[in-house]
């Protein structure tokens, strides 16, 4: 899992045997998140845009096409 917003890298975390992946304490803003994989020999990418309110908690919810 990769969070970044217009400054760069916010996080980047290898996470295994899991559906979620948890970050707390991300300030308020835009962020890219990009969730990669690979299963059966095949990569498979996506990324999704999450907007942080302050304040508030926020889920983005990732499927990979696999």
């Amino acid at each position: 899992m990769l969070f970044e917003n217009i400054k760069g890298k916010v996080a980047e975390e290898t996470v295994s045997n899991t559906k979620e992946w948890v970050r707390i304490e991300v300030p308020p803003g835009q962020y890219t998140a990009t969730v990669s994989a690979i299963a059966s020999r095949k990569a498979s990418v996506k990324k999704s845009v999450a907007v942080i309110k302050p304040g508030e908690h926020t889920k983005l919810d990732i499927a990979l096409p696999m």
